[in-house]
């Protein structure tokens, strides 16, 4: 979008929810005429006016590049939190710069992928996901969350520098969060186009129904219960239907059925996320959001609301309860290993318990929660081993830049660069293969920094997580309604790799070549264990077909 005297020029990917509220200042301060009503000649206007420092101002979802051409400077700008993803290829001499949303159009403009990023392999295994602004590939980075690029043409080769623009810091509000909560969630409604919600039932999704009912419609999944059940995951379908009763609402349901029936059908899927995906990201959440994707679109919804990032921004998860109770828990683990020896949800999990006990350091510590493989796997998994100590001395960097007083607290912060970044970068690319636009009302810069500023009491206890927002959603709903586990959109990955078996797995494996890079004595023993031992290793077994789908596609 060009300004009227095509000096500036805006390409612009998102939403921005105050544009109303900019357009209002830049007619009074300015005189400005506008000739749309869209927020993109709002943002255009805005940054004419107010450049840099008026980054932090934006609320929205954003990938952005402005070009001022009397200054001869480009800006590459990503939203606070990184909801919308932002890409650059910077050649090794500088003189190339390449950017876009996706990694396949940097490579249709380079005519070739970038080599793989040897470290690649070492932080794969240990997290699923690269931390951002790394992609796994050479020469190719993100925007970070929060940050903008900035090219300036007028040095040869052009200097190119990122800068943070927004970083969470902690405010008091005169509003109460909650009232916050619920203005951003109106905030979000803004739209010219049908506009649904995705329903599952949990917390997260429930209060954003409680304060849409009148004006949008939830569209819930139902799953094959018994591959939920064996899988070790509670069923949140029956809960959301009570609860659309209770606050009676009508659902729009969507069975939840998988192609896959045969075992090459699953491998199939796994090459389709890696082609989604791009990045070696092991999310099979991507199957079911681009499913449910499609079927919102084929019900006539071109927007739709989403609880994600509420686990991140309001203390959710159950391993920022270990790490506050970790001290304690530890004390009790040898007597409570037993108990959970045989749950099919604990059984997968055991090892990271393991892992965190035994880790030195918080951010070894922590991240050891976010892989189903031991140390001594990862080493042994490993030919090279260079990239295990570069990734250490990433992720401390990446604490250093976050740490607080408190441990939750940094945790949070470090999902942005990592946890966080890659379940928002599964639901952009999945939704966006249906054209549909995904708003996460739950996530934004100013509820993060809200719930940053509170207690840690005042976030989880021993007993709960997400105390602000179970609070809130006890104003609509029953206790027993509310207080449960939450299962999620999980699609049931155990009867799909016991069904392919293991000659099947290891043939796949060892045809793409992942022996080129791991060592296929590990891969068989973990495997092995897997079906002759009795060890439940679906989590892992899957990691090691999506890397080697990855690496066949990118070698």
């Amino acid at each position: 979008y060009f300004s009227k005297n095509k000096e500036f020029c805006l390409i612009y990917n998102g939403e921005i929810y105050n544009y109303q509220i900019l357009r209002k200042e830049l007619i009074s301060k300015f005189n400005i005429k506008f000739r749309t009503n869209s927020d993109t000649e709002v943002l255009l206007e805005f940054l004419i006016k107010y450049g840099v420092p008026g980054l932090k101002r934006l609320e929205g979802m954003f990938a952005f590049a402005f070009f001022d051409k009397s200054s001869r400077r480009i800006l590459l700008v990503r939203d606070k939190l990184g909801i919308k993803p932002l890409y650059y290829y910077l050649s090794r001499d500088k003189k190339e710069i390449l950017w876009s949303s996706e990694l396949k159009g940097i490579w249709s403009m380079l005519g070739k992928k970038a080599p793989i990023d040897d470290q690649v392999w070492a932080e794969y295994l240990s997290a699923g996901f690269i931390y951002e602004p790394d992609t796994g590939y050479k020469n190719t980075f993100k925007v970070q969350a929060g940050h903008y690029l900035e090219i300036n043409f007028n040095n040869n080769p052009p200097l190119i520098k990122e800068n943070e623009y927004w970083r969470p810091k902690i405010i008091r509000s005169k509003k109460k969060l909650e009232q916050k909560i619920l203005s951003s969630i109106n905030d979000h409604l803004v739209s010219d186009v049908p506009i649904g919600q995705f329903f599952s039932g949990g917390i997260d999704s429930s209060i954003i129904l409680s304060a849409t009912k009148e004006s949008i419609a939830p569209l819930i999944v139902r799953a094959n219960q018994q591959e939920v059940k064996k899988a070790g995951f509670t069923s949140d379908y029956e809960y959301g239907k009570k609860i659309a009763n209770f606050l009676d609402v009508s659902l729009n349901e969507v069975e939840l059925a998988y192609k896959e029936n045969e075992p090459n059908e699953f491998l199939n899927s796994i090459e389709h996320v890696v082609d989604i995906i791009e990045e070696p990201i092991a999310d099979y959440t991507t199957i079911v959001s681009e499913l449910i994707s499609k079927k919102a679109k084929e019900k006539g919804f071109t927007v739709m609301l989403s609880g994600m990032g509420a686990d991140e921004i309001f203390g959710g998860y159950p391993r920022y309860q270990l790490i506050k109770y970790g001290a304690i828990l530890k004390l009790f683990w040898p007597f409570i290993i037993p108990f959970i020896r045989n749950s099919p949800y604990f059984k997968k999990k055991i090892e990271r318990f393991n892992n965190f006990f035994n880790s030195k350091g918080f951010a070894e510590s922590y991240q050891s929660l976010l892989t189903p493989f031991s140390k001594k796997e990862i080493f042994n998994l490993l030919k090279n081993k260079n990239g295990l100590k570069k990734f250490e001395e990433k992720l401390y960097e990446i604490y250093k830049k976050n740490k607080n007083n408190s441990k939750i607290k940094t945790a949070m912060k470090m999902d942005i660069r990592g946890f966080l970044s890659h379940n928002f970068l599964v639901a952009d690319k999945s939704s966006m293969q249906a054209s549909l636009e995904l708003r996460v009302p739950l996530a934004t810069g100013e509820l993060f920094e809200l719930t940053l500023s509170l207690p840690d009491r005042k976030l989880l206890t021993i007993f709960h997580r997400k105390v602000v927002l179970r609070r809130l959603l006890l104003k609509s709903l029953p206790k027993s309604l509310v207080d449960r586990r939450k299962a999620g959109f999980h699609p049931p990955l155990d009867s799909k790799i016991n069904d392919l078996g293991p000659e099947k797995i290891l043939f796949y494996i060892e045809k793409n070549g992942l022996k080129d890079v791991l060592n296929i004595s590990e891969i068989k023993k973990i495997i092995n264990d897997h079906f002759y031992k009795g060890i439940n290793n679906t989590f892992k077994i899957y990691r090691l077909l999506f890397i080697s789908a990855w690496y066949a596609k990118n070698k």
